[in-house]
């Protein structure tokens, strides 16, 4: 009805960090001017949904843990609201 396909992304571990900092820098801090926030909430557990074993993410699904990687998915969890211990 609205023109998009549910499905799982599946893909690289830097596309979707890319998008939420730059709907962040855009909507000067509010993401939810960018989106509704129950899309940030469905991007947060898509992020914690592919994080490995050892807290960090890949280049991939099926890659092990990089630091380019695991730094952008992190800054993007703490833009979606996730406490900094968390």
């Amino acid at each position: 009805e609205d023109g998009q396909w549910a499905g799982d992304y599946g893909g690289p571990h830097f596309l979707l960090p890319g998008f939420v900092i730059a709907a962040y820098i855009t909507s000067s801090g509010k993401l939810t001017k960018a989106m509704p926030a129950a899309y940030w909430r469905a991007a947060e557990a898509y992020l914690r949904n592919h994080q490995q074993e050892d807290g960090g993410w890949g280049t991939h699904l099926e890659s092990p843990s990089t630091m380019f990687c695991s730094a952008l998915n992190y800054v993007a969890l703490r833009l979606v609201g996730a406490p900094m211990d968390d």
